[in-house]
Order: structure tokens, then sequence, then C-alpha cells
């Protein structure tokens, strides 16, 4: 019963608000004082005074390598999930339709010596892919008890054009809130309503609107909200790009007696290869005032070395901490060094991965740094079966004399695009091959390589990408933040047949901001970007 109440607040939450928020290692703003100064609209790109951090581009911050969960050649997806923690253990047993979208998520707890019903996750699709519905159940008196659900329709371009959330109360469906979205022609997102069921009435809460340059960059974005029964501006973002689309520029105003009011603002710098190399984020006090900036570098294979973050004090630039990577001549990240500043670099903390012949990650070492010496503190272990599919994650922390259990994380994205995120010290994984996964057309219409824009753009958060094989050929499909890291692999080097195949891919589980999907097949490498908007 306590993981039905722990989803019931979930998706209350999820109903008062459209955002959530990706946190960073570190909270920036360290005093009060700091945080009076920022602000946080409702918004895709807004300013969270809690952590500076979630209102910028996505910024390296420490995540495991990339650990592929599913064969280099055959489409799998994760069958069932047992989960040992320290508190207790559960299964997750999947079942998915023909193009690998999950259908159903059952969760049983292990009590009393057998597996139990405890919380299911149903959605159906329309022939597009496109999810209708969702709906979350809780097992109670030996029944499913429907706690909530939300219906999604579409237009004929593939467009959320509404989600309906409704919740379980008293026998029946009751309304909670409702999102209605409107698009430009090209498929770009125009405007966002929010409302709730209030009373037997729909009331409006929230609407968005979003202008763009010809080439599809977002050029700005209004907050408004209701109050009393009118439309009151809250506040507005602008971006500009360079040649290249790389954003130089983002700033927020608000909306304060009558007049917009700067607020803050990040400005990027980036080499010729399109790394970014500085992020500079400045308040507004009658002036632009610095309060943060971050400086990276790079190898010649776009591999970011060193990540510098420091923070503005007394009119001058002072050191916070620094972050040193370094690679295999495969590119595969080895070790991660964090270095905090006491008036020179001490050591912080680093991060130790180790990889099999086959690029798989085998495990993953955290130390810290105590006086003079490194003291190990956790690791993390992955197995593998032979055709690469990860079978198994183990965590453990070091006492000082032995390994012991330790509740970690593992987030996987099997390779029909399904994320999930499991925490435990154990995890052993299933798989299933889906005998028809990304659908493709009649092989014959392929006439050359082509990468296709991911529709919709921008997305809220699932959009398809659709692209062209020519011949049959080994591809690979993987997403990128704005700093050439790898954030998701939709595709790993899977032999693919002729012609046109798409894939659904679900970003929410990241931030908003620009990013970019890069396609592999055989010598044919194409990469175009796309906006997840929040």
């Amino acid at each position: 019963m306590k993981h039905a109440i722990i989803l019931i607040q979930l998706i209350c939450f999820c109903v008062v608000t459209n955002a959530t928020a990706q946190k960073h290692h570190r909270d920036l703003l360290r005093t009060s004082e700091e945080r009076s100064k920022l602000h946080h609209p409702k918004s895709p790109f807004g300013f969270n005074r809690n952590n500076a951090e979630e209102n910028f581009l996505p910024l390296p911050s420490h995540r495991k390598p990339t650990v592929h969960q599913f064969s280099n050649s055959q489409l799998y997806v994760v069958d069932t999930a047992v989960v040992l923690n320290t508190t207790d253990t559960s299964r997750h047993i999947y079942l998915f339709n023909t193009r690998g979208q999950i259908t159903m998520e059952l969760i049983e707890p292990w009590e009393n010596g057998q597996w139990v019903n405890n919380l299911r996750y149903t959605a159906t699709y329309n022939a597009n892919g496109n999810k209708l519905t969702v709906q979350y159940e809780y097992w109670a008196n030996g029944q499913w008890v429907n706690i909530f659900r939300s219906t999604f329709t579409y237009n004929a371009n593939g467009n959320m054009i509404s989600s309906l959330n409704e919740r379980w109360m008293n026998g029946v469906w009751v309304n909670a809130g409702r999102h209605t979205y409107t698009y430009e022609t090209n498929g770009n997102l125009l405007s966002e309503l929010e409302e709730n069921w209030v009373n037997g009435l729909w009331v409006n809460f929230f609407l968005a609107t979003y202008t763009y340059e010809t080439n599809g960059n977002l050029l700005s974005a209004l907050y408004e909200s209701w109050s009393n029964g009118q439309w009151v501006d809250g506040s507005r973002y602008t971006y500009i790009y360079d040649t290249f689309g790389n954003m130089l520029s983002q700033m927020l105003e608000e909306w304060s007696n009558g007049q917009w009011v700067n607020s803050s603002r990040n400005i990027y710098t980036y080499d010729v290869s399109g790394n970014m190399l500085s992020h500079l984020n400045q308040y507004w006090s009658e002036v632009w005032v610095n309060f943060l900036r971050y400086t990276y570098t790079y190898d010649g294979n776009r591999n970011m070395l060193t990540e510098l973050h420091e923070d503005w004090s007394n009119g001058q630039w002072v050191n916070y901490y620094r972050n040193t990577y370094s690679y295999e001549t495969n590119g595969k990240l080895i070790s991660l060094l964090n270095e905090d500043w006491y008036g020179q670099w001490v050591n912080g903390s680093r991060y130790t991965y180790i990889y099999d012949a086959n690029g798989n990650l085998l495990s993953e070492l955290y130390e810290i740094w105590y006086t003079t010496v490194w003291v190990i503190s956790d690791r993390d272990t992955y197995t593998y079966e032979t055709n690469g599919n990860m079978v198994n994650f183990s965590s453990e922390r070091w006492n000082g004399s032995s390994w012991m259990p330790y509740d970690g994380s593992l987030s996987i994205t099997d390779s029909s695009g399904n994320y999930s995120e499991y925490f435990g010290y154990n995890i052993t994984l299933k798989y299933k091959f889906i005998t028809t996964g990304i659908a493709g057309n009649d092989n014959n219409h392929a006439t050359a390589f082509s990468l296709l824009q991911n529709y919709p753009n921008p997305f809220n958060p699932v959009t398809v990408i659709s692209f062209v094989v020519e011949t049959h050929s080994n591809v690979s499909l993987r997403i990128y933040n704005l700093l050439g890291e790898e954030v998701a692999t939709l595709i790993h080097s899977r032999l693919m047949d002729r012609g046109k195949h798409e894939i659904t891919f679900d970003a929410s589980k990241l931030q908003s901001g620009m990013y970019f999907y890069r396609l592999q097949a055989g010598k044919y490498i194409e990469t175009k970007k796309m906006i997840l908007l929040r």
C-alpha cells in the first residue's frame, strides 16, 4: 500500500504543475540573499531560486557512462526486473505491443513468501504509436482500484492537441486538469493552455505562447497566469542564436507594475565544432551583475576534459569547483575527478570506470578524499549476457572492512526506447524479443539514406524520429545535449533492413532545452536538433 500512497502523491503533484526539475549534485545558491535575487516562473526554461543549475541549458554533471541494455542486432525489451533494496523486495513485470511500447507495468512486492499485487500501470496507443491513455491502479481487498488516468488526443500530423487528467473518487472518474496545445503548420508548438477543474467548471490556470525563427529556433516564450477573470503577464524569455543554431543568450524578464523588468540572463560561447566553451549567468540589479560562470575544454574527439565553475564575489571571479575527465582511446570515460577550491585545488571525490572488451561498463568505483588519502565509498557492478544485455546490477558501500549492500539507482533504456529507473542494491533483469519493433515501410521505397526532422518539434515529452536506410546497414541512433554528452541511446549498432523506420523517443527524464539526435548507418552520418519543452 505504501507504493500506492507514494504514487498518489506524485500524481497529485503532477496535476498541479506542468514542469519537472532534474537536480544536479550541487546547490549553487547558498544564501538567502542570493536566492532573493532569482525568480522561478512556471515555464520550461524557468528560473528556480532553490537550484540555479536547473535554469540553464543542460550542463555537464556527473552521470554514469552509457550502459546498453540490449543486443547489438535484435530488438530486446525488459520482460521482468527484480529489485532488492534494504527495506523490501519488488518485481516489475512488463507487457508490450508489437512496436515494443509498454502496455502494462505490474509492480509486486515480496510478502510472506510470495509475490503480491500492489501497483499497475496500463497504456493504450493508436496505429501511429501515439499514446492514447494511461491509467494507474493499486491492489486492495483482492481487486484493482483506480487511482488516476490520462487521455490524449492528436491532430492529423500526430501532434498532441489535448491531454485530460482524471482522478478516481467515490467510484467515478472526476476531472482534475487538462492541457490544450496549438501548432504552426510546420509542427512548432504555438501555445499550451492549462486548466484545472474547480467546482464543476474548467478554470484557466496557465498559458504559454511561443514564437520561432523561420528555421525553427525558439525566439520567445511568454507565460501568463489567470487572475480575476483575465490573463496576467508573468514572465517572458527571449533567445538569440548564431548562424549554426547554437544558443548565444537566454534572457528572462518579469512583469512588474505594468512593465517588463529584466531578471536574469545566460550567455554562451562555442568553439568552431559547436562545443560549448563558456556559460555566464547574470542577474539584474539596475545593471547586469555576474553571478556564476562555467568554462569547458575538450579533446580532439569532442570529449569534455575539464569543467570549471566560478562564482562572482567582491568584483572578481572565484573558483568554486572543477571536474576533470579522462578517457580510453575509444572515447569511453574512465575517470572523473572532482576538486574544490580552498585557496588551492583540493581533491573532493573521484569516479573510476572499468569496461569489458565489448565496451560494456563493468564497474564504477566512487572514492572521497580524506585528509591525504583516497577512501573507498561506493561501487556499482554490472554483468551481461553474451548478446550484450545487462542482466544484473549491484550497489555496495564500504564500511571500512567489507562491502555492504547499499541502495543505488539504475536507469536503463531498452532497444525499443523504453526508459525505466530502479532503486535498490541488487537488480536482476530478464528480456524478451519483440518480433516487430521499429516499424518500416516498403523497402522498395528507400532510395537514399536520410534522417528526418523529429515530429512534433518542440515536443513534450514524446517525439517520433524517422529515418531512411538505403541498404541493409548497421544503425545507431543517439541523443546528445548541447555539451556533446550522450544522454540516451535509442538504437545501438543494430542491423536494420532497407526502408523507412521510426522510433518513439520519451524524454520525460530530461531537462528542457535543445538536444541533438545523431544517426549513423554504415558510413552515413547525420545530426539534427530538437527542442524539449516542459
